[in-house]
């Protein structure tokens, strides 16, 4: 028997390969951790979207109840976050003074509804931009990507070496201890 802590990357790539359960597992808690942050950006557009369906396997949506405040609220998450990169925001905080302009302008000005129609342009490519770094997100996991995430993070945050051993075949081995009181 192996302690998991003693292996290199060498044994702990041929541990990759031998446990199909254990790529499925890894493939699962990568893709939980990525709709664990897909749910806090979800989190803060709450209230200016009326519908919207993101994760892995499928087809990607959403649906703007208010567009300035989907601008506001986008930008919100951007301070906190990468989520958009740095063209992307370019137009984000265009939209968003143009809004600010709307906003101190009469309805009656004839350039009112120039701007509105200008606003709301920028929020259909904006939200297609949201649309598409979803799409990023979510989209099937490499098995590169997933062995780098196994011998890098994986390995040391859920294969600790009291529960877990290898045996010399390299199938990895969980020890369960049961009571019966």
């Amino acid at each position: 028997m192996k302690k998991i802590a003693d292996l290199n990357k060498e044994e702990l790539k041929i541990v990759w390969e031998k446990n199909s359960q254990l790529r499925d597992d890894v493939r699962k808690t990568c893709e939980e951790n990525d709709m664990y942050w897909i749910g806090e950006i979800l989190d803060c557009l709450n209230g200016v979207l009326t519908d919207w369906s993101v994760g892995f396997y499928n087809d990607n949506y959403i649906k703007i109840k208010d567009g300035h405040e989907f601008l506001y609220k986008l930008n919100s998450v951007c301070k906190e976050s990468s989520f958009l990169s740095k063209e992307d925001l370019k137009p984000l905080e265009y939209g968003i003074t143009l809004i600010d302009k709307l906003y101190c302008m009469d309805s009656d000005n004839k350039r009112y509804d120039m701007l509105e129609t200008k606003i709301n342009n920028i929020v259909e490519r904006i939200e297609e931009k949201v649309i598409e770094e979803f799409n990023k997100m979510t989209e099937p996991l490499g098995e590169e990507y997933l062995l780098e995430n196994f011998i890098e993070f994986y390995v040391d945050a859920y294969l600790n070496d009291d529960e877990f051993y290898i045996d010399n075949e390299y199938v990895l081995y969980e020890k369960i201890i049961k009571s019966y009181a």
